[in-house]
């Protein structure tokens, strides 16, 4: 399976694409609604909680439908590799011990 990484501006592109069949066009922009899913997924690990976090039901569905065309698309963004190479770690015992054992530092 190929997967495509989103740099700012695809997820911008997508984000707009999104703002535009949404009662949000003229009241978010693209950049807004980057900022607040980066942010969100920064805070947890966790995406019920995430959405949970969401008071705005119109902004709760932009998130939603976003995470929904990047699954259909095989699309990650940066966040979600940060996101998912923790849960990997997190989640298999094997994989975490193999990255202990071999790699010593981790240049960011």
């Amino acid at each position: 399976m190929i997967m495509i990484i989103f740099d700012e501006d695809d997820k911008h592109a997508l984000l707009t694409q999104l703002l535009k069949k949404s009662p949000l066009y003229k009241r978010q922009t693209a950049q807004q609604l980057s900022y607040l899913i980066s942010k969100l997924k920064n805070q947890t690990l966790n995406s019920q909680e995430q959405l949970s976090s969401i008071q705005d039901p119109h902004i709760r569905d932009l998130v939603i439908t976003y995470e929904k065309e990047k699954r259909a698309s095989n699309s990650f963004d940066f966040d979600d590799l940060l996101v998912e190479g923790a849960r990997l770690l997190r989640n298999h015992e094997s994989i975490r011990n193999w990255h202990h054992a071999t790699i010593r530092h981790i240049l960011v």
